[in-house]
């Protein structure tokens, strides 16, 4: 609970930037609202106050409202036109996860506050993920890329887990995937010499260049030893890149082998919906980035629903 505290300033300061922006488009809409039959008015309101406590789902800024977002989540990321990147440790530390939860749960407290700083006649109601000491069961935090519909989980502390969905106007798509890229970085402690993969049963671990050309999905997974003095993989172990069928289940896995080995496994699957990345024991850093065929237009928290009701006018907004 202690880091309740820390949240609740870290959220002052998001909310602070949103309020600023509520508050002058409502002095914004009364000023006008001598033009406009009330009612309008009334409409305009809920729309702006939707937008600007919705905005908390917008993942997709830059800038400052990036960096708190980073500080909420067990990841950062970055998002170029058609790429994105996550950078993660693995396992997650628990912590981030609770401070994610409080955060998360401490901004539906104050949306659907009365007392808020702004009385204005309309109701808020927020629904989102709650884990144990917020009384739910939700234990994973969830988002989605856009219009790729494909979801970010991070399912538990020894998973990262990316799979298509069929949540949006277009269902995700294998083929709007081109290449996958996954750089694992392992800590001195640690000593990988093994690198075991299976392309649908071709157990092969290939070496082939990107073709862009290419109708299948390319992946390439890199293992960075320069920090750890124990590894022992060869040029053959520390890398595999191919074209692979999508059709088939496909796997790369980093361990150790030999009787004084101490390094759990790091193991990637990935097949037509799922690039899943499981580790458990010593943490290690994972970057995994995605090249889309199309531009991503949206990246935004998947648990989180909001609706705004002004009953004076039967107005109702609501991203449900």
């Amino acid at each position: 609970m202690k880091n309740k505290g820390g949240l609740f300033i870290l959220m002052g300061l998001i909310l602070s930037l949103l309020i600023l922006g509520f508050a002058f488009k409502i002095n914004t809409t009364y000023l006008e609202s001598e033009k406009k039959t009330f009612n309008q008015a009334a409409i305009t309101q809920v729309k702006n106050k939707y937008s600007n406590l919705n905005s908390i789902k917008d993942f997709y800024r830059e800038g400052t409202i990036k960096s708190y977002f980073e500080r909420i989540v067990p990841f950062s990321y970055e998002i170029d036109e058609n790429t994105i990147s996550f950078t993660q440790e693995l396992p997650a530390k628990k912590v981030l996860f609770r401070n994610f939860f409080d955060y998360i749960n401490a901004y539906k407290i104050f949306v659907e506050s009365d007392d808020a700083l702004i009385t204005d006649g309309i109701d808020v109601s927020a629904e989102t993920i709650q884990n144990s000491l917020w009384g739910g069961t939700d234990e994973n935090i969830v988002l989605m890329i856009k219009p790729q519909c494909k979801k970010y989980s991070i399912t538990d502390q020894n998973s990262m887990y990316f799979y298509g969905s069929d949540e949006c106007a277009e269902p995700f798509d294998i083929s709007l995937i081109k290449r996958i890229d996954i750089n694992v970085f392992v800590p001195a402690t640690e000593d990988y010499n093994w690198l075991a993969c299976s392309y649908g049963g071709d157990l092969n671990c290939y070496q082939e260049p990107y073709v862009p050309g290419d109708a299948n999905p390319f992946i390439e997974i890199n293992l960075s030893d320069s920090d750890c003095p124990n590894c022992d993989l060869n040029s053959d172990m520390i890398k595999t890149s191919k074209h692979f069928n999508p059709l088939q289940s496909n796997s790369a896995v980093f361990s150790c082998v030999g009787a004084s080995c101490s390094s759990e496994d790091i193991e990637i699957l990935f097949d037509q919906s799922n690039t899943i990345i499981n580790h458990s024991g010593t943490a290690v850093e994972i970057k995994i980035q995605f090249l889309f065929a199309t531009k991503i237009e949206e990246f935004e928290l998947n648990d989180f629903n909001l609706t705004l009701t002004d009953d004076r006018f039967n107005i109702r907004k609501t991203n449900k």
